[in-house]
């Protein structure tokens, strides 16, 4: 497949994608439009999508070199160095020659704090007269650092093969928050052709919704579209504007569309499959809710979500189950205690559902309904944690 093909994506090749997530349980999309699309959207930007080709592909076939340079850096802009260190490891067994490889490997030994290793083989590459300076920077910085000095400088690890000015953008955005970066990239269009502007254009519609100036998102997002009509990420955007802005309806078919036009996104099924929830179309946000989770299984808000959407169906060992992986993934909230201790009331496991209630309330005491967990758990005979953790002259 080749890039020139990009046109035909939202006609041919995207519907696949759709039709095997869809599917009952939904399936892996053939691998070859995966490792097509891996690449097409990391050059765009669109990293989201690109990361969830590379777990799709991983599934069914060893990930190639150029395929784990790409897991590799974002595991260094993300600070997991003990993942990237054993992504470029892996990729060093393919190939151990890889320039670009090596130097990323340089990069998670440094920032494990192996200086050493990192200072030899940044060395190499610098004496092998790569056309990058940070190789003689990065070799002078980490053998100030395995001898316990101060660098002169240290230089980030670049985020390579993104559109111009993307991977300096999100390194602003990583270290100093999206305000500093949203200028930057205000100062950066202007210098650019207007064909290369698309990815930083998406990125600041992003950055203005996540510092909620909708009022310039709406604005650049309609403009955009106007040019950009099958981009999946702007109509994802669109989609969270509207339902800001209280246009549910709206917003689930914008979300729709976004899905079908970015069907590798996980965010657009998660957006499309919430407007189902809140529109009590239940059984369709568990259909797509499933989707999104074969997309991005560890995403805690997904799990809790979809356990609201079995509630919904008083499917409550379904629920249950999904609350749990939510708060084995991290989501310690009041809402998913809350809720599970519900499905265990349910089920007819009353002592499950006492101490989750319980923890529900530990957690967020301030809760608008932690009167309504009080009030369960004292029916059920059960203590509350301010019950439980009296103090004064009756504990003497």
């Amino acid at each position: 497949m080749e890039q020139n093909e990009e046109a035909q994506l939202p006609t041919a090749h995207l519907i696949l994608v759709v039709e095997a997530l869809l599917k009952d349980p939904p399936e892996i999309p053939d691998e070859r439009l995966l490792k097509f699309f891996a690449q097409y959207y990391w050059a765009e930007g669109r990293i989201n999508e690109s990361l969830t080709c590379l777990r799709l592909i991983e599934r069914r076939e060893e990930l190639s070199v150029s395929e784990l340079r790409l897991r590799g850096y974002w595991q260094l802009y993300e600070g997991d160095a003990d993942g990237a260190h054993k992504t470029f490891s892996e990729a060093l067994q393919q190939d151990g020659g890889d320039a670009a490889v090596r130097f990323g490997y340089a990069y998670a030994l440094f920032y494990l704090e192996d200086y050493s290793a990192a200072a030899e083989v940044f060395q190499r590459l610098a004496d092998e007269g790569g056309p990058l300076r940070c190789h003689a920077i990065m070799a002078a910085a980490s053998k100030a650092m395995a001898a316990g000095e101060r660098p002169d400088e240290i230089q980030m690890a670049p985020i390579p093969g993104l559109s111009p000015g993307l991977s300096e953008v999100l390194q602003i955005r990583l270290l100093h928050g999206p305000a500093p970066a949203i200028k930057e990239i205000l100062a950066r269009l202007a210098a650019l052709a207007p064909e290369e502007r698309l990815p930083l254009q998406r990125l600041l519609a992003e950055l203005y919704l996540e510092v909620n100036q909708e009022r310039q998102a709406v604005s650049l997002i309609d403009e955009l579209l106007e040019g950009h009509a099958e981009d999946g990420v702007l109509m994802f955007f669109k989609g969270i504007a509207l339902r800001r802005a209280g246009q549910l309806e709206q917003s689930s078919a914008t979300f729709f569309r976004a899905l079908m036009l970015a069907p590798l996104d996980a965010r657009t099924w998660g957006g499309f499959a919430a407007c189902c929830l809140e529109l009590n179309e239940s059984d369709k946000a568990v259909e797509i809710y499933r989707a999104a989770l074969f997309l991005d299984e560890r995403n805690p808000s997904y799990w809790s979500e979809l356990g609201m959407a079995e509630s919904q169906l008083q499917h409550y060992e379904q629920a249950r189950r999904c609350f749990t992986e939510s708060l084995e993934l991290g989501l310690h909230n009041f809402s998913n205690y809350f809720n599970r201790g519900t499905c265990s009331l349910y089920l007819h496991d009353g002592e499950s559902a006492l101490a989750d209630w319980q923890l529900a309330i530990a957690t967020e005491p301030s809760h608008p309904r932690a009167a309504e967990a009080a009030a369960l758990i004292r029916e059920l005979g059960g203590e509350t944690p301010d019950d439980r953790f009296i103090f004064g002259e009756d504990d003497k």
